[in-house]
């Protein structure tokens, strides 16, 4: 009989990393892409489907929609930009701890996403105003290229355009951590931002979440063995990365039940994504601690 040794134990450790990140990496892309199917589906039909009404509407669960500065979007704006302030401080604090290299890397590009996940939504609450100074309509139909089309000014291009590129900028890649290059991210940024010019702006929550989990996902399962044998990588979609797919599924489907009215709408999507980051960072820190502790030690002896 041959005596399982400590190595072995290690080794049988990191494949079940591996095996659970990547499980769990496809069931989140099964349910992104099923969203997305069933969205194109029901957005337009008049039959009774699985999404809320109100949701349909503007694709997007949105509290107080006649509070200028206190809509769902501006409170996303708010809450991301807050949020990321405090992510900022938690890495510079743990980020030179022993074990953190991993992690790290995931904060490094994921921090400015969500900055640029803010900036986004500003823009949406600033436009929003702004249409309804101008028509008294609270929300605009149609695509951003319509949008720009109709009175194409450079002020308006500007506007329409630059907060949009940091958008997608930030957001591939935080979902990229992997990828070092910013020019990388620009080149992938482009077509997908040329795509959303086009895309009606009721699609625009489930085109923008369809894109970010396919590259998130896709981009973590084609890293090689040696990068996913970790707690970090294990975890990562387990914490965040499919459950803010259930949230998307909740909001689109409970707003008026209870999401508008309780989680600020739209508000509750985007402040899990940083609230489970925190919690998922910490976590592989006082995971990592303690082995750290053990290999200095045994190095000392």
């Amino acid at each position: 009989m041959v005596k399982k040794t400590s190595t072995d134990d290690g080794a049988t450790q990191a494949s079940s990393y591996a095996s659970i990140g990547d499980m769990t990496h496809v069931i989140v892309l099964l349910s992104t892409i099923i969203f997305a199917v069933m969205v194109g589906l029901q957005m337009n039909s008049a039959a009774i489907g699985i999404f809320d009404p109100i949701w349909k509407e503007q694709g997007f669960c949105i509290s107080n929609p006649d509070k200028r500065f206190f809509t769902s979007h501006d409170m996303c704006l708010y809450f991301d930009v807050l949020a990321s302030g405090v992510l900022g401080l938690v890495y510079w604090k743990l980020r030179k701890s022993p074990g953190m290299e991993i992690p790290n890397d995931y904060m490094k590009s994921g921090i400015p996403g969500i900055v640029g996940h803010g900036i986004g939504h500003g823009a949406i609450a600033a436009g929003i105003r702004a249409l309804k100074d101008e028509t008294g309509e609270k929300s605009e139909m149609g695509t951003l290229m319509e949008h720009i089309l109709k009175e194409p000014t450079p002020l308006k291009i500007a506007f329409s355009v630059i907060p949009l590129v940091l958008f997608w900028l930030t957001l591939l890649k935080g979902t990229m951590p992997n990828v070092k290059k910013w020019s990388t991210v620009a080149k992938i940024m482009v077509p997908v931002f040329i795509v959303q010019m086009f895309v009606p702006n009721q699609f625009g929550f489930t085109y923008v979440q369809t894109v970010l989990f396919v590259a998130f996902s896709g981009n973590q399962l084609a890293l090689k063995p040696d990068k996913k044998d970790n707690i970090a990588y294990a975890l990562y979609p387990v914490v965040i990365g499919f459950p803010v797919t259930l949230v998307g599924w909740m909001e689109s489907t409970q707003c008026t039940a209870f999401v508008r009215d309780f989680c600020y709408g739209h508000l509750i999507y985007d402040g899990y994504i940083p609230v489970a980051m925190l919690f998922w960072y910490v976590f592989c820190y006082h995971q990592a601690a303690p082995v750290a502790a053990a290999e200095t030690k045994k190095k000392t002896e």
